[in-house]
């Protein structure tokens, strides 16, 4: 409501555009900061602290060199069935030895 206010003093002559845009780009932004001021102002930030346990893992994967892998996917058999069906080349089928 605010910019369209601000909008109709524009184009009236009685707010110059330039200022006016400035002035709506203000309003936006106090608008944003007052929102994230008091996100989810329900829960403490302890909500948001990792577990003993999960920090644990967390230092365990970063000393083995930081990465992840659930599984194997390429040795998978489901995996090996289901690649000859796609149409899609990747680098895993189009290299025949």
């Amino acid at each position: 409501m605010g910019a369209g206010l601000l909008a109709v003093a524009a184009l009236t002559g009685r707010l110059r555009p330039d200022v006016g845009a400035m002035l709506a780009c203000a309003m936006m932004t106090a608008d944003l900061l007052r929102a994230g001021a008091g996100l989810n102002p329900m829960v403490t930030s302890e909500y948001y602290r990792q577990s003993d346990e999960a920090q644990q893992v967390y230092r365990a994967i970063k000393n083995e060199g930081g990465r992840v892998f659930t599984c194997d996917v390429v040795s998978q058999p489901s995996y090996v069935a289901a690649r000859p069906l796609s149409r899609t080349r990747t680098a895993a089928t189009s290299t025949r030895r």
